[in-house]
């Protein structure tokens, strides 16, 4: 039983970790992006997350 906990605490983990580094990967390549086309996008996109 203990075994069993410990594992699905690590799958957990994994998953939240493996869910940061996708939004971590999404928000730069947006951020990207929006460099690559003006500094106007930019602010646009930043104000829209904060």
């Amino acid at each position: 039983m203990l075994n069993r906990l410990k594992i699905n605490d690590l799958l957990k983990v994994a998953g939240l970790s493996l869910a940061y580094i996708v939004v971590f990967i999404l928000l730069s390549a947006a951020i990207q992006a929006s460099q690559e086309k003006t500094g106007e996008a930019k602010i646009n996109f930043e104000y829209r997350v904060f």
